[in-house]
């Protein structure tokens, strides 16, 4: 999700959407890996803010979880 990847702290994130059984909308699933040094509420925050247009327009249930990548983890 490259949204989510513009904010400098992100190494990398991941998205799953899941869509409504009847109507509009749906769920949105979105896991941002950050640097271990970098703290994860400001990632997390920096990363919903830029997400946030998106969900509303499109009806979705935002999701969102921060984590540090294990250790030898290649992200990509």
């Amino acid at each position: 999700m490259t949204v989510a990847e513009q904010s400098r702290d992100v190494l990398h994130a991941k998205a799953r959407t899941t869509a409504r059984r009847r109507g509009t909308g749906g769920r949105l699933r979105l896991t941002v890996y950050r640097a271990q040094s970098k703290d994860m509420a400001g990632v997390t925050a920096a990363s919903r803010d830029r997400v946030q247009a998106l969900t509303e327009s499109f009806s979705l249930r935002l999701r969102m979880r921060g984590q540090v990548p294990r250790r030898g983890t290649r992200l990509g």
